[in-house]
């Protein structure tokens, strides 16, 4: 656990998932697992970089958070993994209303409407604490029309480039 804790301050995060996996795995009666496991969590969650790359870190970050919660529910760090899920419900729901966005700027209304119902069925706090509630409502109202109408695909001739 110290070697895990020393790799976690140097900000060597893979290291530190590593140790703090190890630990559980090995201890796993240890009093310390729920601390190892909040930590295995932020390394994930601290591993993140922005809202246009992959959010996968955030969604291993988002198990382990949960694991916690759910196997020490009274524990101290129970209470700080609910708060870090509700911080990665935040950031899963930036990146998919920036990719929604993106599909919907483009005018594919359908990739656009999967990721924007998604966030607002699944994610709705989140959603609401970012301030994207409106304009997600907005951009779904315009999706929901455009497939209602059907893609209106170039001519052959668009395509050939003439």
């Amino acid at each position: 656990l110290g070697i895990a804790d020393s790799y976690f301050s140097r900000k060597e995060y893979p290291d530190a998932q590593t140790a703090y996996r190890d630990f559980t795995t090995f201890y796993p009666t240890n009093e310390n697992v729920p601390y190892a496991l909040y930590q295995l969590g932020m390394c994930h969650f601290l591993m993140f970089s922005t809202i246009d790359r992959d959010p996968e870190e955030t969604r291993l970050a988002m198990q382990v958070f949960q694991q916690l919660v759910r196997s020490y529910p009274q524990s101290e760090y129970a209470k700080l993994g609910k708060k870090q899920l509700f911080e990665c419900e935040k950031r899963i729901v930036a990146h998919q209303f920036y990719v929604g966005k993106f599909y919907y700027r483009r005018e594919k209304f359908a990739s656009a409407k999967d990721r924007l119902d998604k966030i607002t069925q699944q994610y709705p706090a989140a959603v609401k604490e970012l301030g994207h509630e409106e304009e997600a409502a907005k951009m779904l109202v315009e999706c929901n029309k455009h497939i209602g109408e059907g893609e209106q695909k170039p001519s052959v001739w668009t395509r050939l480039g003439f």
